[in-house]
């Protein structure tokens, strides 16, 4: 959960200044702003994503993708009141991910960038 509260400050700091951002930017500036590995970060972004507080956007006239914040103070404080008993799953799905990884490598991380995408 502290990884997700520095990921979530981080992305807000980021939405402060700007209406959307590539992901791979949010990503570098998350990464930079928290001192935590890129994997824990990436997955905190997909959980954003997958809750529904980022919206992935993509750009008609250039083919690219973006992403916008898109919780309001109600959509987020709802997400910390549930996260809790959310977190169990995202942890358990995780720690299937990362045990499939260790056992095979470079199909494992293929899958791992379909996963992401």
């Amino acid at each position: 959960a502290l990884v997700l509260r520095s990921c979530v400050q981080s992305v807000r700091d980021v939405f402060g200044s700007k209406n959307a951002v590539t992901p791979d930017t949010l990503a570098a500036h998350v990464k930079t702003a928290t001192p935590f590995p890129q994997e824990d970060v990436e997955q905190c972004l997909q959980v954003l994503i997958r809750e529904g507080m980022l919206e992935r956007v993509v750009d008609q006239d250039s083919g690219q993708t973006f992403v916008k914040f898109n919780a309001s103070t109600e959509d987020e404080a709802s997400f910390w009141h549930e996260y809790p008993l959310r977190k169990i799953d995202h942890v358990g799905r995780l720690d299937r991910i990362r045990e499939f990884v260790a056992k095979d490598g470079d199909r494992s991380r293929q899958l791992l960038s379909l996963i992401r995408q």
